[in-house]
């Protein structure tokens, strides 16, 4: 679950710039329109769709990997 260190990381500074300079890269992200409860809610589905992703590749390549496995015996 490393793989969510980074968006999270991004979601930190963008926050944290934004509150300083006033504006934000990504309307999803704009606090000053939404909110930070609609805001944070939404980077939080976000978190939960990669991990989603995420988690199913990492089944896919361990299914590919044990069928190749399987195949070579």
């Amino acid at each position: 679950m490393w793989w969510l260190a980074y968006p999270f990381a991004y979601l930190v500074y963008t926050m944290v710039r934004g509150r300083i300079v006033g504006t934000y890269p990504y309307p999803f992200l704009d606090v000053t329109a939404l909110g930070y409860g609609h805001v944070l809610a939404d980077a939080f589905g976000l978190m939960v769709v990669f991990l989603g992703i995420g988690l199913l590749i990492i089944a896919l390549s361990r299914r590919r990997a044990r069928s190749t496995d399987m195949s070579s015996n």
